[in-house]
């Protein structure tokens, strides 16, 4: 586990992700910023943005490897990086609910299932380009952005980032998208390890 944990640096690299997650969270709290789209221009949380950072901080460990080692240890890999994924959203949502609280603040409470949400697309889009994936997350936030929001200045349906933390639907959406995202990866992962086995 030594080697698969400094070959990730993930004691660096999700610390200072989930600390900049943090510091957003606080500051964003329910700041809107005017952005242009095409319904003709419309205010959106600043909050849609927080979570890149961790997503950012995820895509850099799990393409930091060490070849070699990670081939004698094929399944124990997968499994750990299954872990780490799974524990870095959870602590995502552990802060976006705690700042919820103690902010007042409902966009600091959907924040974390947002991170979830965003997490799970770049894990479903790493098996096709794969550390390009981070795309597949800042790409939806800047459709959401755009067009993500109707003539009247609703949430579209599909948009989900900008509904409440309690909203069943989007929380059902990021279930289903989250877990088809980490077994995208995992299954990815094995059968790249296998293929640099053989």
């Amino acid at each position: 586990m030594y080697w698969w944990f400094k070959a990730r640096r993930a004691h660096l690299l999700l610390p200072v992700g989930l600390a900049i997650f943090t510091s957003l969270v606080w500051a964003f709290r329910e700041l809107l910023l005017g952005m242009p789209s095409f319904t003709g221009g419309t205010e959106v949380l600043l909050m849609l943005f927080a979570p890149l950072p961790v997503c950012v901080a995820l895509m850099l460990t799990l393409t930091s490897r060490m070849p070699d080692a990670e081939l004698s240890g094929l399944r124990r890999v997968v499994a750990l990086d299954t872990l780490l994924i799974s524990t870095t959203v959870l602590l995502a949502l552990a802060i976006g609910y705690v700042s919820g609280i103690l902010l007042d603040s409902q966009a600091a409470t959907a924040v974390g299932r947002n991170t979830a949400l965003l997490t799970g697309l770049m894990l479903l889009a790493y098996p096709v380009i794969e550390a390009r994936a981070l795309v597949a997350p800042t790409a939806f936030v800047l459709v959401v952005v755009m067009e993500g929001y109707n003539a009247a200045r609703e949430p579209r349906p599909w948009a989900v980032l900008p509904e409440a933390g309690d909203d069943l639907q989007a929380l059902a959406v990021t279930a289903v998208v989250f877990v088809a995202g980490v077994a995208a990866f995992a299954v990815d992962r094995s059968h790249r390890l296998r293929a640099d086995e053989g």
